[in-house]
């Protein structure tokens, strides 16, 4: 308050990149909920993207069928029904300057760093772009994998003023792996309610989840974890038996192919224990696959929904429980899937 005049804070929240993943739709939510939130909350909000021309980006784009340019018009046509289209900060990711005619109708960092706060919620925003900013929190959102990147070396993340985390056992006894000496405080990823309202579902419908299948592998501490989704599911793959729900998941698997006949050639074994009802679900499912789209659904155990506390949604604690599975382990649960 100033005088009795209620004073407005300026947040300038800066997502990881979702100008450049303009086809992830729960990418983008992930930092759509905490603007709406801080809006709500009587914050005006500043997105800041950066933007990176070199050749090897250019070239990535171009792989993807898009440039630059329309990689921002998408973004913009994103956020405008929200309100954040004309709030969108842009700059440089490197020492190429960004044109003037790709950057009209954006703010420029000089004008973004003037909020009172950086709510940084990317693992890898430049410290330069850090420090122009008065005050910083960091969040992280890649809880386990974020600080054991920071202790092998693999990432270095800008000094911040405070730093949060949506993995409720980060720096504390409980965690399998270090702090980085930073004292982390807990937050649960928001969710802007109004914005998901409740609906009716259709009797019989299914319970349902989008996902990418694939995260690879991280050596940590002479072990080697892994960080694909298959960990996770393997622990709830008995879960259909034990409910009448229909449970799915639309899972990405990009041009991997080869391994999507894991729908086909798990169905013996699902048989064997007694899954009549996920066998003939899976059957259809499995012949539903789109290559054009490299998408299909397949009905799993939506372990990262339904685990409770210790295993969150898929956008915050699963990631720190498959990297805190070792190798033998995981090895262990897939010869037991596949004998």
């Amino acid at each position: 308050m100033d005088g009795g005049t209620q004073m407005s804070v300026t947040v300038c929240l800066a997502p990881a990149q979702t100008i450049e993943y303009p086809e992830g739709g729960g990418h983008l939510w992930v930092y759509l909920n905490w603007a709406l939130g801080l809006r709500a909350a009587g914050c005006r909000v500043i997105w800041l993207e950066g933007i990176d021309l070199s050749d090897k980006a250019t070239a990535r784009r171009r792989r993807h069928g898009t440039d630059a340019r329309t990689c921002l018009a998408t973004l913009k046509a994103r956020l405008e029904p929200y309100g954040f289209a004309d709030a969108i900060a842009l700059f440089p990711l490197g020492d190429e300057a960004l044109p003037l005619d790709l950057t009209e109708g954006c703010l420029d960092l000089d004008a973004a760093a003037e909020a009172d706060l950086l709510l940084n919620l990317w693992h890898s925003l430049p410290a330069p772009v850090v420090g122009r900013f008065p005050r910083s929190a960091f969040v992280d959102t890649d809880p386990g994998l974020l600080q054991i990147w920071m202790t092998t070396g693999e990432l270095d993340v800008a000094r911040h003023d405070v730093y949060f985390t949506v993995g409720e056992t980060v720096g504390t006894p409980a965690a399998e792996f270090p702090d980085c000496g930073l004292r982390w405080q807990y937050t649960p990823p928001p969710v802007f309610l109004p914005e998901w309202p409740l609906h009716t579902a259709v009797s019989g419908a299914p319970y349902t989840t989008i996902a990418h299948w694939w995260g690879g592998t991280v050596h940590f501490a002479g072990q080697r974890l892994s960080n694909d989704k298959l960990v996770g599911f393997l622990e709830y793959a008995h879960l259909p038996t034990q409910t009448t729900v229909p449970l799915e998941q639309a899972i990405c698997l990009e041009r991997r192919f080869v391994h999507a006949r894991f729908a086909h050639d798990r169905l013996q074994r699902v048989k064997k224990l007694g899954h009549t009802r996920f066998l003939a679900s899976l059957q259809s499912r499995a012949e539903q696959i789109d290559a054009d789209r490299r998408t299909h659904t397949i009905p799993v155990a939506r372990a990262c929904r339904l685990a409770g506390p210790a295993r969150a949604d898929s956008s915050t604690r699963p990631t720190t429980r498959r990297a805190s599975k070792c190798s033998s382990a995981s090895a262990r649960a897939e010869r037991q899937w596949r004998s």
